[in-house]
């Protein structure tokens, strides 16, 4: 047996408690805290550090070895070959480490509350091709 739902003062329509759902959606806040803009600072510091470490070493040791016993390519037979394209795996590393910082930084809320990149969608939806306002 469920138990009837409280009702609204001077009203007769019920309410629903108020429980947060576990999926639903973080309270608008404002910005980051100086603490959280300095754990992401640090976060993508060491993930630039380590990334194209990690990239480095395990397609230096695990991939390319295992890439020329399978399929014989003569660029990645000797160190000197394995070389560059263990570089070339650090840089992708970095750059995977940039694009996701950038990406971060784009979705985050200004110190004003607002996400810039979600208001120049909704400015776009409410001018014209031309940049006039739209008319109702």
């Amino acid at each position: 047996m469920t138990a009837p739902l409280p009702r609204r003062p001077g009203t007769g329509t019920r309410r629903a408690p108020d429980v947060t759902h576990p999926m639903a959606p973080p309270a608008r806040r404002r910005g980051l805290t100086p603490s959280e803009t300095v754990r992401k600072l640090l976060a993508y510091t060491a993930a630039m550090f380590l990334a194209p470490f990690a990239a480095y070493r395990v397609s230096q040791s695990l991939l390319l070895p295992a890439a020329h016993a399978r399929y014989g390519w003569r660029a990645i037979e000797d160190e000197g070959g394995r070389a560059v394209w263990s570089g070339v795996a650090a840089v992708l590393a970095v750059n995977a480490v940039l694009v996701a910082y950038v990406v971060s930084a784009a979705f985050e809320e200004n110190g004003f509350g607002r996400n810039p990149m979600v208001d120049a969608r909704a400015d776009a939806r409410e001018t014209e091709g031309d940049g006039r306002e739209k008319r109702e």
